[in-house]
């Protein structure tokens, strides 16, 4: 081979691999914080990630700021759950090309009024098998790495899932009432019992008949609320139970900023468990 042919060969090569190297991060876009764990554990420092509604803005009643709107035009992809729990999306989300787009719902849904998905460790576990196989479409040379994590975090879940099992089995006598109806997903998957909720999907408050019933049970072992100071009316049924109230959050807001979906999962169950007297649910 030529010198100068080998020194341009060479020349070009390590631009080729320096521009790899340089080339800036996918812009991933997260309607809520649980999607950007799922997308961080799967791919990490790789993605330059943003979380759209978080901190104590309420996903299901949020309006977009206009700095929001640009950054959802000028992601590589955005992940929002649906129009059941982030409506304000819908409308400049159905703009953007449907490749740029993906929607927990779309993957998971069954049907469900309860668009929490992201409780129930088996949809969370199909999503980022989705997700995995949408960003190696848009960084093709990161598909072996993406494959990889996605395996081995599945596998991690699946353990935690089995630990969170043994935790909270033996209290199928013990029930929740809960302040949003958010906790259906969790509750089913591992075999809890919810009394009530004081609010349905839309937030409209329960009425007194719905109150005075759940007043009246003998099984209830807390009221669990999303945020603290707790709501009058969730405070007012704890004492007339005789029960604590016990915060947690399904959005995982309290989390360090890089958590990661398990962390969200051991978090919820800890919380959970601490309502059912059991002990804490060791993180991952």
């Amino acid at each position: 081979m030529p010198r100068v042919f080998a020194n341009w060969l060479c020349f070009a090569l390590l631009a080729a691999a320096t521009a790899a190297f340089a080339a800036p991060p996918l812009r991933v876009v997260a309607s809520i914080p649980p999607l950007a764990h799922i997308a961080r554990d799967l791919a990490g420092d790789w993605l330059a990630l943003e979380v759209l509604l978080e901190g104590e803005i309420d996903a299901h009643h949020a309006s977009l700021s206009w700095s929001q709107r640009r950054a959802l035009e000028e992601a590589d992809l955005v992940l929002w759950v649906g129009p059941q729990l982030e409506a304000a999306l819908a409308d400049p989300l159905g703009r953007l090309p449907e490749e740029r787009v993906l929607s927990m719902a779309a993957v998971v849904s069954r049907g469900d009024a309860d668009p929490h998905y992201w409780l129930d460790p088996e949809r969370a576990a199909a999503f980022a098998s989705v997700l995995a196989a949408r960003l190696a479409a848009l960084a093709p040379d990161r598909a072996d790495a993406l494959a990889t994590a996605q395996a081995r975090w599945s596998a991690a879940l699946a353990r935690q899932v089995a630990e969170i099992e043994g935790r909270l089995a033996g209290h199928g006598n013990r029930a929740l009432v809960v302040e949003h109806q958010a906790w259906g997903h969790f509750a089913r998957r591992f075999r809890l019992s919810i009394a009530g909720a004081l609010s349905d999907e839309s937030g409209v408050a329960a009425g007194p008949r719905t109150l005075a019933r759940l007043a009246a049970r003998r099984d209830v072992a807390c009221v669990l609320v999303e945020r603290l100071p707790a709501s009058r009316r969730a405070a007012r049924l704890a004492e007339r139970l005789g029960v604590p109230v016990v915060a947690v959050d399904p959005l995982g807001r309290d989390l360090p900023a890089k958590a990661g979906y398990l962390h969200l999962l051991a978090a919820v169950a800890e919380g959970i468990a601490s309502c059912l007297g059991n002990h804490a649910v060791p993180r991952p």
